[in-house]
């Protein structure tokens, strides 16, 4: 079973003149969120945007440190050469 972050069945949304898209997810998962908002006071939808650029940003440093180790396997320390 899962439950809609949105009480709509269409799959674009228009609030605010911002485009939204619906997102389900399943019931335990959810909950986790709901439970989150409550600690965070915050809305599901600002709160999923908050962990989703955390994630994005951990995500980009952590590729960023992979291509500079690359980098040095390939070409050695010091190399000013960018991938």
């Amino acid at each position: 079973m899962c439950k809609s972050v949105y009480n709509s069945s269409m799959d674009i949304h228009t609030e605010n003149n911002k485009m939204r898209k619906s997102l389900a997810v399943d019931v335990k998962t959810y909950d986790l969120l709901q439970e989150i908002c409550d600690m965070e006071r915050r809305s599901k939808i600002d709160q999923l945007k908050v962990l989703i650029e955390k994630e994005h940003a951990r995500l980009k440093q952590h590729d960023s440190f992979a291509r500079e180790e690359h980098r040095v396997a390939v070409e050695g320390p010091g190399s000013t050469v960018k991938i």
